[in-house]
């Protein structure tokens, strides 16, 4: 099951994420984060320079063969990136794409801004984006370019807890319970739909059919409890890639605080 609201109706709906802790919903999909023409100028801009030379392999290196790419310093491993980011070099540029990402949808449109208000209903709680620990600061955020022809493979986040650049924030923030969100900016003709499984053993994959299948219009941020349940990306069908953006959350081990990263 899927809950959708709408975000005029955020109030009416705080402390709804207790529905994806429980497992009443797969998934809580808010529509309305952003408007269509905010969504279609920022996919536009992302595909010409200078956003176009900052995407990034995550993959392979085979060249000529699509691939996701992602614009920012994800913290989540890859094939490419098995580990991980090195530590030092993540913290080092997360305040400077922050920045940039923040010119990118303009101050009425701020990324951090819509994670805040989301979550904040939906967790009913404060919510740090981007949060400084013993002098280091997370990403507030990355983008994801998903090609027609691919699509991204089954994975859950609680198998990445352990890397190097979330020791600094798992005393503060309960890694177990992270959730993943996203906002799509573009949605493809086809496909392109995030798949919810069940939880599984570290070592396994869901063999059941996905417990919910979302398809969201762009402007619409999505919240399920992608650490403890796996899910994926189907394939990208038509003519246009799918953009999103995102991060991670997850509540503070102390007090009623959400951290979000990316």
């Amino acid at each position: 099951m899927i809950l959708t609201v709408q975000v005029e109706e955020l109030d009416a709906h705080r402390g709804a994420q207790r529905l994806v802790d429980d497992d009443s919903v797969a998934a809580i999909c808010v529509e309305g984060v952003y408007t269509a023409a905010v969504c279609a100028e920022v996919s536009a801009r992302l595909e010409r320079a200078p956003w176009s030379a900052w995407r990034s392999a995550r993959e392979h290196t085979r060249p000529g063969c699509p691939q996701v790419e992602v614009v920012g310093h994800p913290v989540s491993p890859s094939m490419l990136f098995p580990d991980g980011p090195a530590v030092e070099p993540y913290f080092g540029a997360a305040g400077d794409f922050a920045a940039r990402c923040g010119e990118l949808f303009g101050v009425d449109n701020a990324f951090a801004d819509r994670v805040r208000r989301v979550l904040g209903a939906l967790f009913d709680a404060d919510v740090v984006v981007g949060p400084t620990v013993d002098a280091r600061t997370y990403g507030t955020a990355t983008l994801r370019r998903v090609p027609v022809g691919c699509g991204m493979g089954l994975h859950c986040e609680n198998l990445y807890t352990h890397i190097a650049v979330l020791a600094p924030l798992r005393p503060l923030a309960d890694l177990g319970r992270t959730v993943s969100v996203f906002v799509v900016l573009q949605a493809p003709e086809a496909g392109g739909e995030l798949r919810v499984f069940g939880e599984s053993p570290p070592d396994a994959h869901p063999t059941a059919a996905p417990s919910g299948v979302v398809r969201p219009p762009a402007g619409t941020m999505v919240v399920f409890a992608g650490g403890r349940r796996w899910h994926d990306v189907s394939p990208v069908f038509g003519e246009h890639p799918r953009w999103s953006i995102g991060g991670f959350a997850a509540p503070a081990r102390r007090g009623r605080r959400i951290y979000f990263w990316a």
